[in-house]
């Protein structure tokens, strides 16, 4: 697994300089284009897509809160997902959401959430 889609392509990349592309397994995360893409081509297997537009209002409503507290204002503290450790010793809270892995069958879940248009993931492939 590559820590994100480019490192998932430079790898897919080497592989097929050796004529190995599509025959070993290589994931990724990001759902960035070129790798949905390579999912459909048959190169990556798979990526994680986190929904960016549930990701960006989550993190803009923290941000908003955390002025506001520190203004001195009074406000609700969101529900947090869980405490993790931060290896320091304190716990810190965490919020999370949900991400998706991404196959061949399940491209259509970027496309309906508007992330990439099936024209563009599809650019090299026939049908």
């Amino acid at each position: 697994m590559g820590g994100n889609d480019a490192i998932a392509g430079a790898a897919i990349q080497l592989l097929a300089e050796r004529r190995l592309a599509g025959k070993v397994v290589v994931v990724g995360q990001d759902a960035e284009l070129s790798a949905c893409q390579r999912i459909v081509e048959g190169t990556q297997l798979m990526t994680i897509y986190k929904p960016i537009g549930t990701l960006a209002v989550r993190a803009a409503r923290l941000a908003v809160d955390l002025v506001r507290r520190n203004r001195g204002e009074q406000i609700e503290i969101p529900q947090r997902d869980s405490m993790l450790d931060n290896h320091s010793g304190i716990m810190v809270p965490a919020y999370l959401e949900k991400s998706t892995m991404i196959y061949r069958d399940s491209i259509d879940e970027v496309i309906r959430d508007g992330f990439h248009s099936r024209e563009d993931i599809f650019r090299n492939v026939t049908e």
